[in-house]
């Protein structure tokens, strides 16, 4: 799975579905810049999950913990000018030292880089999980002792939300210390971001921190690594689930750290993701606590929810696009539906040369055979044979015309497009549009072009307000950008 937070996706899905003004793009690019690694960090965001107000923050680390050892800090001891044992007396009676092994190029660039952007800011931390995973690399979650907001004196200037219910939880800050430097200009082996504050609605957050993982991809299962902090009078938790491994931890100062293993299963859309809807997370009460049950055993299903990734401190989603209501049907509706669905399907198939379809199969054909040839030439020729289309539903607007919406699935990628069918002649006939904008996808384009379907929309209904870049910053870079994951150069 890419490894990016809840937090983003939502507010990377709100910059897509917002009308972008000229350079928009370009903000989004700068205030939500995924860096490319090659030992990735956690990605962060809050989750509200089930009723009883708890958030998870849900990314997966492809890390197993193993046992964490002890191990003596390493003393350089200078060698005495003589040449002499340092621990003799005699010069002589020692065999000559060993040649030090030159340093790893390694090391010497680590030694010519400039301190940690994170440096001023650990003291401040405490560390509330630190293991060495199955790569024999540590990875470390450190919990902020101030606000996020205080720690990075990051002020909210956004029109909604305050500083307070935006930036008023704590940080967390996840890595590998002994790991490369990422970020711009590898500026930091740590990346940062914010978590909500508890509250009494509120009162236990589930975090999800994912480590570096890109020495493999393991697809039969997935260490996840979970912080739990909470108001409540509890002692420890535990996470239960079919394909996971129950795990427990201690809570110290209402923070335990759990790391959980749980089998990865693939989705609809060929993506590998953990099933959190099968897991529970139960808190135990310490001795004689008296706390509300259904505070205490939680579903970690992700409801699409999120504490900092909805109104007010990210921009309100404008509703997407949907089929228009229906209107007067024909005479015999299922049957012209199944028509429908028949000659769409023989529209898109393309082991049915082109010129043996009906001529009525289109309501114009002009381009479209000839992007047919091209999109099969090209390098995408893949993507468009190994396309499956079904119709998933369909209203009719009037007797002769129908809009619908279908599933286009291919390389394990899903789109989810308009198509349209009108009646001409007694003859459903599917759109240029519809097949063009498939073809479009395997960057074969129809000439002259044609556009992409959009069900048409209520014209009494205003359309949803843009914002403006610096509107859209607003809102992005306190929660994006910090003195650790800077989105322009430190």
């Amino acid at each position: 799975m890419t490894n990016e937070s809840e937090l983003s996706r939502r507010l990377a899905a709100t910059a897509e579905a917002i009308d972008a003004e000229p350079d928009l793009d370009d903000v989004i690019g700068r205030s939500s810049r995924k860096r490319n690694r090659s030992r990735r960090l956690a990605v962060v965001s809050a989750a509200a999950i089930g009723v009883v107000g708890v958030g998870a923050l849900v990314a997966v680390a492809n890390r197993e913990p193993r046992a964490t050892t002890d191990r003596p800090p390493a003393v350089a001891t200078a060698p005495p000018s003589n040449g002499a044992d340092p621990a003799s007396d005699t010069a002589g009676d020692a065999p000559p030292a060993s040649p030090s092994p030159p340093a790893s190029p390694s090391s010497a660039a680590a030694s010519t880089l400039p301190p940690d952007l994170a440096d001023p800011y650990l003291d401040q931390t405490t560390v509330v999980f630190e293991e060495v995973m199955n790569d024999d690399l540590p990875f470390v979650v450190r919990l902020s002792q101030v606000s996020y907001g205080d720690l990075f004196d990051i002020e909210w200037t956004a029109p909604t939300g305050s500083a307070e219910e935006c930036l008023g939880g704590p940080a967390i800050i996840v890595g590998d210390p002994t790991g490369e430097r990422q970020g711009l200009n590898d500026s930091s082996a740590w990346d940062a971001f914010p978590l909500p504050e508890l509250s009494d609605e509120h009162p236990t957050h589930v975090a999800r921190a994912a480590g570096p993982f890109s020495f493999r991809i393991d697809r039969d299962a997935s260490t996840s690594v979970f912080l739990v902090r909470t108001q409540l009078p509890v002692s420890a938790v535990e996470m239960q689930g079919e394909g996971f491994t129950t795990t427990s931890a201690e809570f110290v100062d209402g923070v335990a750290a759990i790391a959980v293993t749980a089998e990865m299963v693939r989705d609809d859309q060929g993506s590998f993701s953990v099933p959190f809807d099968q897991a529970t997370l139960t808190l135990r009460p310490e001795s004689g606590a008296d706390i509300d049950p259904t505070l205490l055993t939680l579903a970690l299903a992700d409801d699409g929810q999120s504490d900092l990734g909805s109104s007010p401190c990210v921009p309100t989603v404008p509703p997407g696009p949907e089929l228009p209501d229906p209107g007067e049907p024909p005479a015999d509706p299922a049957g012209a539906e199944a028509t429908i669905r028949e000659r769409f399907a023989l529209a898109v198939d393309l082991s049915i040369p082109f010129g043996d379809k009906p001529d009525d199969l289109l309501d114009s054909a002009v381009g479209v055979e000839q992007a047919i040839a091209e999109a099969l030439d090209g390098p995408n020729a893949g993507y468009l044979r190994d396309a499956r289309h079904e119709i998933v539903d369909l209203v009719f607007t009037s007797p002769t015309e129908a809009w619908f919406v279908y599933d286009l699935e291919a390389l394990g990628v899903m789109f989810r497009p308009f198509g349209r069918a009108t009646l001409v002649e007694e003859s459903w006939q599917i759109s240029r549009n519809t097949i063009c904008q498939d073809l479009a996808q395997a960057g074969a384009i129809c000439e002259p072009a044609a556009a992409a379907e959009t069900p048409p929309t209520d014209s009494t209904v205003a359309p949803p307000t843009t914002l403006s870049e610096s509107e859209l910053l607003a809102y992005t870079e306190p929660l994006f950008c910090n003195p650790i994951r800077p989105c322009e150069d430190p």
